[in-house]
């Protein structure tokens, strides 16, 4: 790596030296009074590891869903072609192997109507299987009441959230990947009713309803960063 520009974070509360690379983006977190020769010489000692983060990162970057025609895109796991209609009206039309995507011919922003369109599908999507799906789980643990609500976010760092007064919270991009994955997502949020931690009783719960669990956690683990679109 060349002599990379890189941002520098001064903070009371560091006691060591650490570089974060993030989206590409190279930054230094020192304490206060740190030198800044030293500080030269530390992300030049790191060279060959934050061009390693950067090259994976770019990757990773590159590996995502493109929302342009003709790309193909999951919906439940399956991958579908994205398809261009012009119409009167917007809208949608999922098939088993396409995305039909309608707009007027006076549109120009298509990757804006993709994009909404696309978020919009699989938001109604999880708030119709989430809240069966948790009810049957509940059920089945003989906690029918626990839920309090159930949300839908889009977040990049979690994929689902279990409050101590029993709200449940669901990112609705996991609608792309397969169902057996989202099934794990809905019992690992309804089994911290119980148990809000990860215990060993908190795993073997999960087990007791999603017995391939821990293959849907290596999907997750290997596929998630793909799950994501602006």
């Amino acid at each position: 790596m060349s002599e990379s520009p890189y941002r520098l974070v001064v903070s009371k509360r560091r006691k060591t030296a650490a570089i974060q690379v993030k989206e590409g983006q190279v930054s230094v977190h020192v304490p206060p009074n740190t030198d800044q020769q030293w500080i030269n010489q530390f992300v030049a000692d790191h060279r060959i590891w934050i061009a390693k983060k950067i090259a994976q990162q770019a990757q990773l970057k590159n590996e995502k869903y493109q929302l342009k025609e003709g790309e193909l895109f999951p919906i439940l796991g399956d991958e579908k072609e994205i398809q261009f209609l012009r119409a009167n009206q917007y809208g949608i039309n999922v098939t088993d192997s396409s995305i039909k995507i309608s707009f007027p011919d006076t549109d120009s922003k298509s990757k804006t109507v993709i994009k909404a369109c696309i978020e919009f599908y699989l938001q109604t999507l999880a708030k119709e299987y989430f809240p069966k799906r948790c009810q049957e789980i509940t059920q089945a643990l003989d906690i029918p009441n626990q839920i309090s609500e159930i949300r839908f976010k889009k977040t990049k760092s979690k994929w689902g959230h279990c409050t101590h007064k029993g709200v449940l919270q669901f990112n609705w991009l996991i609608m792309m990947s397969p169902i057996p994955v989202i099934d794990y997502l809905a019992a690992h949020e309804c089994c911290h009713l119980i148990h809000p931690n990860h215990s060993k009783q908190f795993w073997n719960l999960v087990s007791s309803i999603e017995p391939g669990y821990q293959e849907a956690r290596l999907w997750i683990k290997n596929n998630g960063h793909r799950l994501w679109f602006e």
